[in-house]
């Protein structure tokens, strides 16, 4: 018998989240902790229980955890628990810094206490970034989008990409802003995994180009609407990189029964999830 875990990812600083299922061995349930901390943000934990799923497709929150923030091994506060779009979270009153070693605790009734740790990174050195139309006969446009990263020599560093299409309009409250994520491929023909078909996000890491400049060229006709484009990079530490690309990987493999099973990836002590830190900056492109 298996059980599920709910892996939610926190995509963007605005809270949005995707579900990913990974089967585990049966097993009691465990204390899940996620928190993906971003440069210049409060935090935002989710806290669950490892287990079967209910009615709704969910993991029920812990609505009683103690969720404890320590910066550099000192106690800074307890984080506050609110309702948010309808999900319980654990939010922080400080932002995130780089330079901080941020430890979390989570602390559920009848079961250990749950923590996990990791930094913030700096966020990344971006070089030209660019949109150019392509021609098509098709009755959706498609476009190549270039992205050059300036990578800081003598330390690894890991990368996430993603583009969404931008819109502006106004509403009763004054100016807004729209955001959509759309698919994308790499334009890299060696690329036997972005390269093959299209997906929302890119992972890499700086093993081929540490200390130099890399462009990507992503081939996207993933939208009808070119006109306003933001390119999303985002920097990750050892911990959210592989937790996240881990968590992409199960979602592409682990329904395939021909394909080796991915192990998602965990830092937390006596539980499951991830605190990882990430360092994100958008740029808009136009044609």
């Amino acid at each position: 018998m298996k059980i599920k875990l709910l892996l939610l990812l926190a995509l963007t600083a605005a809270g949005c989240t995707k579900k990913i299922d990974v089967n585990f061995p049966d097993q009691t349930s465990k204390p899940v902790l996620n928190l993906l901390m971003v440069k210049d943000s409060l935090m935002e934990a989710r806290v669950t229980l490892s287990g079967y799923m209910n009615k709704s497709n969910d993991f029920p929150a812990v609505e009683n955890a103690v969720v404890k923030l320590y910066e550099d091994g000192i106690f800074r506060e307890e984080m506050t628990r609110l309702t948010k779009e309808e999900k319980v979270v654990y939010i922080s009153t400080v932002k995130v810094r780089t330079g901080v070693t941020y430890r979390v605790t989570a602390a559920i009734p009848g079961y250990p206490e749950a923590e996990g740790s990791d930094v913030v990174p700096e966020p990344a050195n971006a070089g030209e970034i660019k949109l150019k139309l392509i021609p098509t006969n098709s009755f959706y446009p498609k476009a190549n989008i270039t992205v050059e990263l300036h990578d800081r020599a003598g330390e690894k560093n890991y990368y996430r990409i993603r583009l969404l299409r931008a819109n502006k309009y106004d509403s009763n409250e004054g100016p807004r802003e729209s955001r959509y994520a759309f698919k994308f491929t790499s334009g890299d023909p060696r690329d036997v995994i972005f390269g093959t078909k299209d997906r929302y996000e890119f992972f890499t890491d700086d093993a081929y180009f540490d200390g130099q400049r890399a462009k990507f060229i992503f081939v996207s006709g993933g939208t009808d609407d070119f006109r306003r484009v933001m390119v999303e990079v985002t920097t990750l530490t050892y911990n959210s990189y592989n937790y996240l690309f881990s968590a992409f990987m199960a979602h592409e493999k682990n329904d395939d029964p021909l394909a080796e099973k991915v192990i998602v990836f965990n830092n937390i002590v006596h539980g499951l999830g991830v605190v990882g830190g990430a360092a994100k900056q958008e740029y808009i492109v136009t044609p």
